[in-house]
């Protein structure tokens, strides 16, 4: 089965008013197959201060980066109907929808995930995790990086819940029958 982990580097919180900077992706399987997609986008306003200095993206990165609307078949194709990964992944998917985009693939959040697995964290942030997991994360609030390092906690997290113990894994199953439950 096939997944894609994704990203969005931005000029806010706000997907009313802010934009986005960067996308990065990775579609994989449960194999260790994987591609990739990344690049900038021209958001037609200066960034931010602040988002230059939690990205290490310039507005001279971003000056002869296409808009997000030239971009958007191609992320359409990358991404297909195939599951969507990532962490706190309704900031993500929010944002792409937001700019245009018909999103109706199952999300899996690992923030949720995690919060869940391996509890007891003082904080579920990706940068934590990656520490205490000792995940691939080299840049840090980079779209794609971010991304592979989501698809690694999901994989992780994945092995963690198949090595839990046979009749707690049955009890999860059955109460989450009963719910609405998006990772259900």
């Amino acid at each position: 089965m096939m997944f894609v982990s994704l990203d969005l580097e931005t000029t806010g919180f706000d997907s009313k008013k802010d934009k986005i900077i960067e996308f990065g992706a990775v579609k994989f399987d449960l194999s260790g197959n994987k591609e990739t997609l990344k690049f900038f986008v021209n958001p037609g306003i200066p960034l931010p201060q602040i988002i230059t200095h939690i990205t290490n993206i310039t507005d001279k990165d971003l000056k002869s980066a296409p808009k997000f609307e030239e971009k958007m078949d191609e992320i359409k194709n990358f991404v297909g109907d195939l599951p969507i990964i990532g962490h706190n992944i309704k900031f993500d998917t929010g944002f792409l929808r937001e700019n245009g985009m018909e999103i109706n693939n199952p999300e899996y959040d690992t923030l949720e995930m995690a919060s869940i697995l391996v509890p007891y964290l003082p904080s579920y942030s990706l940068e934590i995790l990656s520490h205490v997991l000792k995940l691939t994360h080299e840049e840090k609030h980079r779209a794609l990086d971010d991304s592979i390092a989501a698809m690694e906690l999901f994989l992780k997290l994945t092995e963690t819940f198949q090595n839990l113990p046979e009749k707690l894994i049955e009890k999860i199953k059955n109460l989450v029958e009963k719910s609405a439950w998006p990772l259900q």
